[in-house]
């Protein structure tokens, strides 16, 4: 059974030797109570190979024996670049929330469009999941079900998740990493940039991380941003690195 949960500093042999002593007192008087266990050997050997392997990182691969994949180098295209974060940015009030649940409604649904004299756009399927730090689950669910019915579709795709944030990215990183895994998501839509980072946005110290913690969960990403007031040069509100990071 689970003798304790937390956060644990592995590079600490403080933080190592509290946990083992917790682990061995919690254990006492249960079926898995032994003086004998080595409770300390066993969290310093977890804690070294663990360190071992987060530090190897990715491997290096030999470009003559890389098989580039065979999916589209697009979500959606021309408009979503496949395993890339993409940035749509503009005032308030100007769809953008829209645009990204128009663009996560046609990913769930496979759903290609013709041209006609519209728009076209070139889809693949997958399964898609809104970090939300803007509305509810109320108000996504409505946006949606407006955009199915458009559509044609009388029930929601199950293909679609929704989750409420209140803490910056990198705080949730590891359970938003875990539900990414877990529901096999294609694509992630960060509503919006600033609350998302959770310091300043002009920062790049808080920018450039958001993007690194994004690399992580190896997905196609959408992130909404916003524009300042006096916008002359149409650039995204924050950090040069906004653009750059896209």
């Amino acid at each position: 059974r689970l003798l304790d949960e937390g956060r644990i500093n592995l590079e600490s042999t403080r933080s190592r030797n509290e946990h083992a002593k917790e682990c061995e007192a919690t254990a006492a008087g249960t079926a898995l109570a032994d003086p004998q266990t080595p409770w300390k050997a066993i969290v310093q050997s977890v804690a070294i190979l663990t360190l071992r392997k987060h530090r190897e990182g990715e491997p290096a691969r030999r470009m003559s024996e890389h098989v580039p994949s065979e999916a589209l180098s697009y979500r959606v295209k021309p408009f979503l670049f496949e395993r890339h974060p993409n940035l749509v940015y503009g005032d308030g009030g100007t769809g953008k929330s829209l645009l990204a649940a128009h663009m996560v409604t046609l990913i769930a649904n496979g759903q290609s469009t013709s041209g006609d004299g519209q728009p076209s756009f070139e889809v693949e399927y997958g399964n898609c999941l809104t970090l939300d730090w803007e509305s509810d689950a109320d108000d996504f669910w409505y946006r949606l079900k407006g955009l199915h019915k458009a559509f044609g579709y009388e029930e929601l795709s199950k293909s679609i998740y929704h989750r409420y944030c209140a803490r910056p990215l990198m705080d949730d990183l590891e359970e938003i990493q875990a539900m990414v895994v877990e529901n096999d998501i294609d694509l992630v839509v960060i509503d919006s940039a600033a609350y998302a980072v959770g310091g300043d946005p002009k920062d790049e110290s808080q920018v450039i991380p958001f993007f690194n913690a994004l690399r992580t969960l190896k997905t196609t990403s959408l992130i909404i941003g916003h524009v300042p007031k006096d916008n002359p040069s149409q650039n995204p509100f924050g950090s040069v690195f906004w653009r750059n990071g896209a």
